[in-house]
């Protein structure tokens, strides 16, 4: 808890930028990739005992120094990827560095482009995100190429989309599923399509044993799951936590667009984007829905709520400046306090701290 809080107070004290306010000046930005750099650097140069996954990835690498042959268990881009930087170098480490520049590269970029208030983005990406670029490497690398796969869906060119896309699925295969996101600008956001999404994860809960049967149809490779605990009937109290936690953020995000945008914004490009960024949440929601049944469906719900730590912080600044304040005060300290019971309860969901640099590994 302690590291937990020392964290913290370094990357709050390196952005020296009003929460609720825009970035305006090249100190802002410079301050912002500092702060970014800080986290990468954590990630780049953890040891195998920060992350659930860590180890894993280690070994993985070491057996790819002959073959790349491994297998249907782990995704052919992941595979190569790993067996190309042995080429470099041996040392397990090298993954991590490499992977780790390029993940926060994405995600910052992505942040700087998107968010109407990049520090409190980052802020949300150091509560919401930070542990998962620890932990579920390959989905991560899927994740920031999918980012990128983001920038082509308003601007209609579904090729390139495609092509990002197909690149994450070579990482994690399940990011195929992030190719329904090119139909979302095509769909408004009412009070209509808001029930519908409630109506079909309902359903989609009480009909989720056929549903699984089609989706291994699909994804046989994840089929081994369902001997698991994943799969043991009993609904868990992180699932429990997700779905109250997707439903708030849901609210929070589609009230501002409801009662403080204008039809004028809603029709220009960030209203746009807005909206596509509440069907991503909108879809997470659904998808949270049934880790009821499965706990293992909240890697699927990633690929949506992801985009949460961007589309909090435009929420806020639709809002007047003083409520601004006032709920990104709250906001943070929920996430904040949530997190923190989390680390001290439930260190087993995230294995972040105490935190190791992986020269300290035990030989």
């Amino acid at each position: 808890m302690v590291q937990f809080l020392i964290l913290f107070t370094i990357v709050f004290l390196c952005v020296r930028t009003p929460l609720t306010k825009p970035f305006v000046s090249g100190r802002h930005k410079m301050s912002f990739f500092i702060a970014m750099m800080i986290l990468c650097v954590l990630a780049a140069l953890r040891g195998t005992v920060v992350g659930n996954d860590t180890l894993i990835y280690k070994e993985l690498y070491e057996t790819c120094r002959d073959t790349a042959d491994l297998g249907p268990r782990y995704e052919i881009g992941y595979i190569y990827i790993n067996y190309f930087l042995n080429k470099v170098t041996n040392n397990p480490q090298f993954l991590f560095i490499v992977s780790s520049c390029f993940i926060y590269f994405s995600f910052g970029r992505f942040i700087w482009r998107y968010s109407e208030l990049p520090w409190l983005s980052f802020v949300f990406f150091f509560l919401l995100a930070f542990d998962h670029t620890l932990n579920i490497l390959r989905q991560c690398i899927a994740i920031g190429i999918l980012f990128f796969s983001f920038d082509f869906i308003n601007k209609r060119r579904f090729i390139p989309f495609a092509i990002c896309v197909v690149a994450a699925s070579l990482f994690h295969t399940t990011a195929i599923l992030f190719i329904v996101s090119w139909f979302l600008p095509l769909i408004k956001i009412d009070l209509k399509v808001v029930s519908l999404y409630i109506i079909g994860a309902i359903a989609s809960y009480f009909l989720f044993a056929n549903l699984l049967e089609v989706a291994f149809r699909y994804f046989a490779m994840y089929e081994y799951y369902s001997g698991g605990d994943y799969f043991d009937g009993n609904t868990r109290l992180a699932s429990i936590v997700q779905v109250i936690t997707s439903s708030i953020i849901t609210i929070f995000c589609l009230y501002p667009y409801f009662k403080h945008s204008t039809l004028e914004w809603r029709n220009s490009e960030k209203g746009k984007i807005y909206k596509v960024l509440c069907h991503l949440q909108l879809i997470s929601f659904f998808i949270t829905v049934l880790c009821l049944k499965v706990n293992l469906l909240d890697r699927i719900a990633l690929y949506f709520s992801i985009y949460s730590f961007v589309l909090i912080p435009n929420a806020v600044f639709l809002l007047p400046l003083k409520k601004r304040k006032v709920l990104s005060f709250w906001i943070i300290l929920f996430f904040l306090t949530f997190n923190s019971y989390v680390y001290i309860n439930k260190p087993d969901w995230n294995r972040i701290y105490p935190y190791e640099f992986f020269w300290n590994n035990k030989k």
